[in-house]
């Protein structure tokens, strides 16, 4: 705002600066002290500069500032949930087998899978069958030949 050359803004400039349509820009210029000459709405840069400092320099716009960032974080954040819960994993039958293309090699896991949701299944299959029988799971990991 400050490197603008020119000194006064109209209505169509304040919807350009701050990225909002007719009625939102024409509600700036009358809160930071535009007025309307004609049909066209102006204010002076210099003075809107000074409004939006006096603005960035209270307490309050800096709480408000962090308060949206976590906000827009914690909504980026269920949305990834959401995401991950639109996966759907069947559920396995009880055994204590591992499904087919898992292989378990002292100090490795090989997993083949198809996609994403095969990857998921497979990885949910091995914590189901830790989970079935634990003793049993670790008997079998442990005792491979190293």
């Amino acid at each position: 705002m400050e490197s603008l050359e020119i000194s006064w803004l109209d209505r169509d400039s304040i919807e350009q600066v701050f990225g909002v349509r007719r009625r939102r820009a024409i509600e700036l210029l009358n809160a930071f002290g535009g007025f309307q000459i004609g049909r066209t709405f102006l204010i002076e840069r210099e003075a809107l500069v000074r409004s939006l400092r006096a603005i960035v320099d209270r307490p309050d716009f800096h709480w408000e500032r962090r308060r949206r960032c976590r906000l827009s974080e914690a909504l980026t954040e269920a949305r990834q949930h959401t995401q991950a819960r639109r996966i759907s994993i069947s559920p396995l039958p009880p055994s204590p087998a591992l499904p087919e293309g898992i292989q378990v090699a002292p100090g490795s896991m090989l997993i083949q899978f198809g996609g994403v949701e095969d990857l998921l299944a497979k990885l949910y299959a091995v914590s189901q069958a830790a989970a079935r029988d634990f003793e049993a799971f670790k008997e079998a990991v442990e005792s491979l030949p190293r």
